[in-house]
């Protein structure tokens, strides 16, 4: 096309050299021509009508407002022989257009389509341009923010190859595959569109992303742009519905998304905690009508926030999040504007002696807690049954004490003691009914990395957000679920009945252990055998408020400080205790000093039986010996109540001995097509956590979605 002499060729050469030094398909002529030469196509925002752009370079504020600019054409009136003046927007579309959306269309194409100035160029530095689906000499390679894009990492990098949530930009996933297969053997236009999409949420996570402004952001040459324009909504509804996405708290949802069969279905999701809250508002975004319905009379289930008694908020259920990157609890707070406060490393152990444990003290011990987790591990493949995480601590502590004639100090004992009280936190049981195969079956799965943080206005707040304008009815106590018909009936403990085509069930473990909700027909064996065989973990907390902060003397710009134990005994008695304290604010608001403790393992199960003066008084005796000067009785304070709340019984779930992780996926499974399951116990890779049971809302929703796209 181009020789030496003739006009071109020096622009020519220098796109080549420019594409050489940082594509990987090879420079020529073909790649030039859809790269440089071929025309911009771009519709009409009045009539919708695709036209070729008759500028040279095309932007996303030309996409958003261009409208058909010809100067009036003249056609001839066949039927009178005059002729007449048509407005550009009544010019016939190009033929061409139409026959884009074909099969072999697409298979004609000699060039995968390549994105130019796309604002996924900024987050894929680590990879070749033309491998994701961009130009390399049309965008903008210089400005990367791979570490400056807050916590919404959703692309694979491979310095960090086990965080969450994370998809490689070069490839499609199982899943995507299935869905687009005539994508499979090309994948470069589907890859192009879907880290557009990634990259734009990226980076305006806050407001619902529509299928408009992604158009806005294809910018490619040649009529290509047509079919993309028009995958990209679907493209935009597989991330929407698998929640990458249009997720959270999006105020106003554009009815974008919705189709006819979604808006004729109904769901009812029995539950008003994470779990069902997210759900119902995934379902709502695509147009299902949804109603939750709530045994108590709030919101929240497990997530519940004391905003007044203390001074500051105060989760008497979950309010640490650990692992912000991808997290979508840290999008949610984003998007309502709550900060974060960053919860330092620093955590000064004190032992009843009054005593501060050197650091590299506990450095030696924490590595060996730490080994004789990893050699249990590795020892699993020759164990021929499974013991308790207890017994199997001791064994492997013993042997090696025995092989190495080391010896533990007292304090090392100690210190032992105190990692385990942590592990049986982590657990919610005691380590001698966890399994030593399985208690940490999800280790392998890619988990939420980065900052562990502190939600100083509580989870409560952002499960308020996500209940706006959903049909919620609370101190609605269902007594049983009946499926045998096409519709399910829910049946309230006083009589009254709902009906719907699906329902979600999102109560907690224990309840459905209890057998105080009936299901007819009953659950399959397999269900009832994965509810019997998990376990419905316990954990208390105790918040206490003091008239001035005691502890600084001690311990000094930290957000927690760990009690050593005297024995196994009492490992799980007050094992941390957390920095609450807020202060005060220009708005004359007082300065709080509030300390957050945790009991688990066997003094967890013990506190049921005591009333909470014994129990404060208990925590009390503690903190006197971690600290020998006189310390000030607490001025208020706070027990909570898990394992006595008539509708959660527990506070997470845990694997007893001789049970595996595969128990939650049969917990997740849906039944007979109508009846679903979602909470943190029913989420293998996310388990005992606020984000676990989020995200299993959101499971299931794609799932009921999903099942609209594939009913005849």
């Amino acid at each position: 096309m181009y020789r030496s002499f003739k006009n071109g060729y020096e622009a020519y050469t220098q796109w080549k050299l420019d594409w050489s030094s940082i594509g990987k398909k090879e420079a020529n002529i073909k790649v030039y021509v859809s790269e440089m030469i071929m025309p911009f196509w771009v519709q009409c925002v009045s009539c919708s009508k695709w036209r070729e752009f008759p500028e040279k370079e095309l932007t996303p504020d030309n996409i958003k407002s261009w409208k058909c600019s010809s100067p009036a054409a003249i056609v001839t009136n066949k039927e009178k022989g005059k002729k007449k003046a048509v407005s550009p927007c009544g010019i016939p579309e190009d033929e061409r257009v139409s026959a884009v959306n074909s099969a072999k269309w697409l298979e004609s194409l000699t060039e995968p389509p390549l994105l130019q100035n796309c604002p996924a160029a900024q987050f894929l530095g680590s990879y070749f341009p033309d491998g994701v689906g961009l130009s390399p000499t049309s965008n903008t390679w210089g400005c990367r923010v791979e570490d400056s894009a807050g916590y919404v990492q959703l692309f694979y990098h491979p310095e960090n190859p086990h965080t969450a949530y994370n998809i490689r930009p070069d490839v499609m996933e199982p899943e995507e595959e299935e869905t687009f297969p005539e994508y499979i053997r090309q994948p470069m236009l589907y890859l192009a569109l879907r880290n557009v999409i990634l990259s734009l949420w990226t980076l305006k996570h806050k407001e619902f992303l529509t299928p408009d402004k992604c158009a806005q952001h294809i910018i490619v040459r040649g009529l290509i742009r047509v079919l993309m324009v028009t995958e990209a909504k679907r493209v935009l509804f597989f991330l929407t519905k698998k929640g990458f996405v249009n997720h959270g708290i999006l105020g106003d949802v554009p009815n974008v998304l919705s189709t006819p069969k979604a808006t004729r279905l109904s769901v009812i999701v029995i539950g008003a905690g994470a779990a069902g809250l997210a759900a119902a508002r995934h379902l709502a975004t695509f147009g299902i009508k949804v109603t939750v319905i709530e045994s108590r009379d709030r919101i929240g289930g497990r997530v519940w926030d004391d905003t007044h008694s203390l001074g500051c908020c105060v989760g008497t259920g979950a309010q640490i999040l650990n692992g912000c990157v991808n997290n979508p609890i840290s999008v949610l707070c984003e998007q309502a504007g709550l900060p974060m406060h960053h919860i330092t490393s620093k955590c000064d152990l004190l032992t009843e002696e009054g005593h501060c444990v050197d650091v590299s003290t506990d450095s030696k011990v924490e590595f060996h807690f730490n080994a004789l987790l990893d050699a249990i591990a590795e020892n699993r493949e020759e164990a021929s049954e499974d013991k308790s995480l207890e017994d199997k601590v001791q064994e492997m502590h013993s042997l090696f004490l025995e092989e190495t004639q080391v010896s533990f100090s007292e304090l090392e004992e100690k210190l032992l003691q105190f990692h385990l009280g942590n592990l049986e936190f982590s657990c919610a049981a005691p380590l001698s009914k966890v399994s030593s195969m399985s208690w940490d079956q999800n280790e392998e799965l890619p988990q939420f990395c980065g900052d562990h943080t502190l939600l100083q206005h509580g989870f409560g707040v952002l499960l308020d957000k996500l209940a706006e304008n959903l049909d919620t009815k609370l101190q609605y106590e269902v007594k049983e679920i009946n499926y045998k018909s096409k519709r399910v009936i829910i049946t309230s403990s006083d009589g009254r009945q709902l009906t719907a085509d699906k329902v979600i069930v999102t109560v907690p473990l224990f309840l459905l252990k209890s057998g105080k909700l009936k299901f007819i027909p009953a659950l399959p064996m397999r269900k009832q055998a994965a509810i019997s065989n998990l376990g419905a973990g316990l954990i208390e907390k105790v918040i206490l408020k003091f008239k001035y902060n005691f502890w600084e003397k001690v311990v000094q710009e930290a957000d927690f400080f760990g009690h050593v134990p005297q024995s196994h005994k009492g490992r799980g008695h007050c094992g941390l205790f957390y920095n609450l304290s807020k202060k005060g604010s220009e708005k004359g608001k007082k300065t709080s000093h509030v300390l957050m403790t945790v009991l688990c393992g066997e003094t967890a199960l013990q506190a049921q039986t005591m009333t909470d003066k014994e129990v404060v008084d208990s925590c009390m005796n503690i903190l006197r010996k971690l600290f020998t000067y006189k310390i000030p009785d607490p001025q208020a304070y706070l027990v909570t109540h898990w394992g006595k709340d008539p509708y959660s019984g527990m506070a997470y779930s845990y694997i007893p001995i001789g049970s595996t992780g595969e128990e939650y996926d049969h917990m997740a499974s849906e039944v007979d097509d109508k009846l679903y399951f979602a909470g943190e116990a029913t989420n293998r890779q996310f388990p005992q956590t606020v984000t676990g049971a989020y995200l299993s809302g959101i499971r299931e929703a794609d799932k009921i979605i999903s099942s609209l796209e594939t009913e005849t």
